[in-house]
């Protein structure tokens, strides 16, 4: 739905997408579900979290955003 339209273009992103990934969930089949959180858990923690990498890429945001702001025109 358009987001112009004041509440209703909204309900795409407030409703309807979080029913279709709850709906996409329950279509896994469970014994895949189940496999697949077990390796999940036999996994060494430390791999779950790559702070380097998002760090690289926070940075590499802010550095459009600053040239982003820079071509704005001065009012």
């Amino acid at each position: 739905m358009p987001d112009f339209i004041p509440i209703l273009g909204y309900l795409d992103d407030y409703i309807i997408l979080p029913i279709g990934i709850y709906l996409c969930y329950k279509l896994i089949p469970q014994d895949k579900l189940k496999k697949y959180e077990e390796i999940i858990e036999k996994q060494d923690p430390s791999l779950k979290k790559n702070w380097i990498s998002g760090v690289i890429i926070l940075l590499i945001w802010i550095i459009i955003l600053g040239i982003l702001l820079k071509r704005l025109p001065k009012s």
